[in-house]
């Protein structure tokens, strides 16, 4: 679910700079996981995403 957030993110919003899109990302990420009562800090979340898109790009 969250890879699919994230190449929904890159394909959408490619007008957006990356801080944009990483925001965007992380707080849809924050919002399913608070959802199901599951606390991550968002440094952690924005490592993750930072890791999809580099393994993604190459």
């Amino acid at each position: 679910m969250i890879r699919d957030i994230i190449f929904e993110l890159d394909a959408f919003a490619d007008n957006m700079s990356n801080s944009q899109k990483r925001e965007e990302a992380i707080r849809q990420i924050n919002s399913i996981l608070s959802w199901r009562s599951i606390i991550i800090p968002s440094t952690l979340i924005g490592w993750v995403i930072d890791t999809e898109v580099a393994a993604i790009h190459k």
